[in-house]
């Protein structure tokens, strides 16, 4: 049975293709489904008529019912069947076997009558043929027509998916941008208040901005991710702003200051961490002499050992109000003497490296 449906599947595909060149098409589509009209209905009814027409004279030319020709009649029936099911193709089969009955000759050069056995078995056998082919055109156009239904929910789902896809897509775009605007305006806020301490202090306009910046690209070479570069340039921007709690005169004194007053400009990272609590501040070194609650080793974050590092350089490189700038190959030797005791190593490779690529004056 399998065999069979699976043959006329094949011949059914082949007579579609074979019917469309020489027809017009008049079927529409219901819910992705071909629905024949009534108008295809009547050009396919008229057609068949034809065909039965000629078939009629094809054998009535080939010398009556004992010709070949008599099997031409299989091929309007199959057709009725396909159009129409099980009750075209035997209705067909039946105008066929009638038109071919007692009226059409077995031999016309011979004058030799049909016997009535003959014309009612074929009757029979015409109808059976039609209702039984009409059938198993029926098992595969309901299959056929699952296959559309399936294909246009398919298709439709596809199409939200596609829909929701691209919303998602202009949804992530759309917080990705709030993300950036978020983080540039939060840089701007830390570098308007940076920029605010430093204007107590003239010898200091710019630090924050240049450890910042030097910080970022030695934390680049390191590989930090875009995230843990954003958090670093934000504590190096903030890293003095605790010196708004610190006098004037101990900011802009020329010369050494005292014991006193060297205590009280160590405690601005202190004002700094009550000020940005919820940001990482640094300023201490490896050796745990920094101000930064006397941490050594490994407890010093990462960040913290960066902006030390470039703090340092910035300052060293720096006019002062108790000094003038030191020349890169000055600042250079001071720092490399307090490699691994004062700096960490691998920080300040990376930060003398650069300095390099930039060109030693």
């Amino acid at each position: 049975m399998a065999i069979i449906i699976v043959l006329v599947s094949e011949i059914d595909i082949l007579m579609e293709e074979i019917y469309n060149l020489f027809t017009y098409r008049c079927y529409y589509i219901d819910k992705g489904v071909q629905v024949m009209s009534t108008r295809q209905n009547l050009q396919r009814g008229v057609e068949l008529i034809g065909l039965l027409a000629a078939c009629w004279f094809a054998v009535y030319a080939n010398n009556g019912t004992s010709g070949v020709c008599v099997h031409l009649f299989y091929f309007p029936i199959i057709l009725a069947a396909r159009f129409w099911g099980w009750r075209g193709g035997a209705a067909v089969g039946l105008l066929g076997a009638i038109s071919l009955g007692p009226w059409m000759q077995q031999n016309i050069h011979l004058n030799l009558d049909q016997t009535t056995f003959n014309w009612t078995i074929r009757i029979f056998f015409f109808i059976g043929f039609g209702a039984f082919t009409g059938m198993l055109f029926a098992i595969l156009k309901n299959s056929r027509n699952h296959i559309l239904l399936q294909n246009a929910e398919l298709e439709q789902k596809n199409e939200e998916i596609i829909n929701q896809k691209n919303d998602m897509e202009q949804q992530r775009n759309e917080i990705e941008k709030t993300k950036d605007q978020i983080k540039q305006f939060g840089t701007e806020i830390i570098k308007v208040l940076a920029q605010a301490i430093e204007t107590r202090d003239p010898f200091t306009n710019g630090h924050s901005q240049r450890v910042a910046e030097l910080a970022y690209i030695i934390g680049d070479r390191m590989g930090l991710s875009e995230r843990e570069l954003l958090s670093l340039k934000w504590s190096a921007l903030a890293h003095d702003i605790g010196k708004i709690n610190i006098p004037e005169h101990i900011l802009n004194k020329e010369g050494r200051l005292t014991e006193i007053e060297y205590e009280t400009i160590k405690k601005h990272t202190e004002h700094g961490k009550r000020v940005l609590s919820g940001i990482q501040y640094a300023e201490n070194v490896i050796d745990g002499n920094g101000y930064r609650d006397g941490l050594t080793g490994e407890l010093n974050a990462l960040q913290t050992r960066i902006i030390g590092v470039c703090d340092v350089w910035d300052a060293l490189t720096s006019n002062r109000a108790y000094r003038k700038a030191m020349t890169d190959e000055e600042a250079m030797t001071i720092m490399i003497a307090g490699r691994d005791v004062h700096f960490d190593a691998e920080v300040l490779d990376i930060l003398l490296d650069f300095v390099k690529e930039q060109g030693v004056d």
